[in-house]
């Protein structure tokens, strides 16, 4: 370990640091994603439940569970006497909420991605000003071992850079795809409540709608990107 931090040069410690914050902030993702994962539902499920006993009985189902999502039908439950715009609006501040638990983070990793190349451009830099710093001192025939501490400085710090920041990038990306599905899942279950507390009525599949009586909204009374 300590052989490869004197290697490295002066950009060890910082790239020491990336990587330290790049797995923990990987870690901790992780640990969200896969905890929230067991507790949840397949999707088909979710949309079973609610197409057959209602939001009520979702509700009930994903408190059982412990489930996160089941704030956000318990508060469209609390809300239903109150106006459809008024429930849209209390929605939509618990799904930003919900959507910064989502990302939280990733921001982390993306500059974990963008500063561990650059430091290991910079140890190159510094690796070829050391091996012409050596050559210059140096009188007589150059032999390789001349230049070659320098040089495996320089190319090293560039590898050990890129090692960090590809996982870090890669991550970011994958966990954010992750988290806007999970979040897509989410509106579209929370719009179909919504709609059948309005009255309208879903089948099992999401192209049937089927008003419930006289006084039914149509599918557009969620459309304000609310939910």
């Amino acid at each position: 370990m300590i052989t490869w931090i004197e290697t490295l040069g002066s950009v060890a410690w910082p790239l020491f640091v990336c990587s330290l914050l790049g797995v923990a902030v990987l870690l901790e993702r992780l640990w969200f994603y896969v905890r929230t994962t067991r507790l949840s539902l397949p999707p088909q499920r979710l949309n079973d439940i609610l197409a057959s006993a209602g939001p009520v009985a979702l509700e009930a189902e994903l408190t059982r569970r412990r489930h996160p999502w089941a704030e956000g039908f318990r508060l469209l439950l609390q809300h239903a006497p109150r106006p459809a715009a008024l429930r849209e609006e209390v929605l939509n501040l618990w799904l930003a909420e919900q959507r910064c638990l989502q990302i939280s983070n990733l921001r982390w990793l993306t500059i974990v991605a963008v500063v561990s190349p650059l430091l290991g451009l910079l140890g190159t830099v510094l690796g070829m000003i050391e091996s012409f710093a050596a050559l210059v001192a140096h009188t007589g025939p150059v032999q390789p071992a001349v230049l070659a501490g320098g040089l495996q400085q320089a190319m090293l710090t560039t590898a050990v850079g890129l090692i960090i920041a590809v996982p870090a990038l890669t991550a970011a990306h994958v966990f954010r795809l992750w988290g806007d599905a999970r979040m897509g899942r989410l509106q579209h279950l929370l719009n179909r409540a919504h709609l059948a507390i309005e009255g309208v009525e879903f089948g099992a599949s999401t192209s049937c709608v089927r008003p419930t009586g006289q006084g039914a909204t149509a599918p557009t009374t969620a459309s304000g990107g609310a939910v």
